[in-house]
């Protein structure tokens, strides 16, 4: 069937990404930041992007990606090392599972 690799590298990522949400929300401060519009930019926001960038660059290393989320406005160390921390657990337990 057609796209059916897109389909399953599509579930893959958002599944990847809802895990990473949720393990910031349970286990993470919810530090955020405002951007120009004043409307709220979290650790999940950022670390759910990366997730999904990630992803889709690897299995479609072709394709342009455009992401909501602006790298370049976190400016605070621990909002910074949240992100990571957050992308790193979720990559490493995606690995043991």
């Amino acid at each position: 069937m057609a796209y059916d690799t897109e389909k399953k590298v599509a579930l893959d990522v958002a599944l990847a990404a809802a895990h990473l949400c949720d393990r910031v929300r349970q286990e993470i401060v919810p530090e955020s930041i405002e951007k120009d519009d004043r409307s709220p930019v979290t650790v999940a926001d950022f670390g759910s992007q990366a997730v999904i960038c990630q992803g889709l660059g690897v299995a479609f290393p072709q394709d342009p990606i455009v992401g909501e989320e602006d790298s370049t406005v976190v400016e605070k160390q621990v909002l910074r090392e949240l992100i990571i921390e957050a992308i790193l657990n979720c990559a490493l337990k995606s690995r043991i599972s």
